[in-house]
């Protein structure tokens, strides 16, 4: 079943279909991506069922219900492609309101039930039904009361705990990244190396994303070697200082020299308020490899014989203006003034 845009104007405090929910918001070729995913198990038993003959009493309720507004499609795609499919274990849990002209409003769980709704396929639900006599406004308290709690009941789960549970359900990205922390002699959680002296990694989404933007994981292994010994006393490191320390490493890593790049890392760590401060909004990592870049060259202008980074060149590759170096205070040696 695939819908048309809707050119209707649109109120987002209205009540809406599921068909004009997906009109409005899911373009035809997104609803036929939708609609390749295939379905996984069966539904949990005891639920109601709404056939797809009776779609037409569902509806939608902008008053409370933000996917009136905003519809993620791009998150239901992704769920979708994580599990490969629709399950009907992980997409439990749709809580919907019977109100006694006999329309079905959901309250929790719009996205699943729009692509239930393209595919054609039974929506089951946790059907609560509205006492007689009520008013309109008295019915919308209520749904916007589960609506609300069913918000705070689904607390957001940090990055590790995203982490950890992901690596148990066998994810690739996951596995991937445990077994690069592995190699690192690091660990997040439970994650990663099993040493008992093995750094910890706070923030290791950073991480995670430097890797991929970066295609650098053999580079952020090389750091750790340094990053190992230099914070082996305080037992953990921060992502973006290493996030920075392995971009240096993507793209200057072939003419650097251990020894400098040692003392880099310890300056970077001695001044390390300094040199985590003030860096450039959406470039952080960036900034802190060009300010690594900077420590090192004031190591190896005092050596013979020895090749400095090129600052300006530096900032073309990571996609930055070179009037940046003048205006990083870090850079221009404000930062250590103020650090030392």
């Amino acid at each position: 079943m695939v819908l048309h845009q809707s050119n209707k104007v649109w109120n987002v405090n209205g009540t809406y279909t599921l068909q004009d929910i997906a009109n409005q918001h899911i373009k035809p070729q997104q609803q036929i991506h939708l609609q390749n995913f295939a379905t996984i198990g069966e539904a949990s038993k005891g639920l109601y069922e709404i056939k797809p003959e009776q779609f037409d009493i569902i509806r939608v309720d902008g008053e409370y219900n933000r996917a009136v507004e905003h519809f993620y499609y791009t998150t239901l795609y992704n769920n979708l492609k994580r599990r490969n499919g629709f399950s009907y274990a992980s997409a439990s849990g749709i809580i919907a309101y019977q109100r006694p002209d006999g329309t079905i409003v959901i309250v929790a769980g719009v996205h699943r039930c729009v692509y239930l709704f393209l595919k054609g396929l039974p929506i089951f639900v946790e059907l609560h039904k509205h006492e007689d006599g009520l008013s309109l406004n008295a019915m919308r308290k209520i749904e916007a009361e589960v609506y609300t709690d069913e918000g705070y009941h689904l607390s957001k789960q940090t990055a590790e705990q995203a982490l950890k549970a992901a690596y148990v359900a066998r994810e690739k990205w996951a596995v991937d990244f445990s077994d690069t922390l592995k190699r690192a002699g690091m660990k997040v959680k439970t994650l990663g190396s099993q040493k008992e002296n093995a750094l910890k990694l706070h923030g290791h989404k950073a991480i995670i994303d430097t890797i991929e933007k970066y295609k650098c994981e053999a580079e952020f292994v090389e750091a750790t070697e340094y990053t190992n010994v230099e914070f082996e006393d305080e037992g953990k490191v921060e992502a973006n200082f290493l996030a920075g320390l392995s971009i240096l490493f993507k793209y200057e890593g072939d003419n650097l020299i251990s020894k400098h790049i040692t003392s880099a890392v310890n300056t970077a760590n001695t001044l390390i308020e300094g040199f985590k401060e003030n860096l450039p909004h959406g470039l952080a990592k960036e900034g802190m490899a060009l300010r690594f870049a900077f420590l090192y060259n004031q190591v190896s202008s005092k050596k013979k014989n020895t090749k400095s980074i090129d600052l300006i060149k530096l900032t073309k590759k990571l996609n930055m203006k070179a009037s940046h170096i003048s205006f990083d205070s870090f850079l221009s040696g404000n930062g250590l003034k103020s650090a030392a």
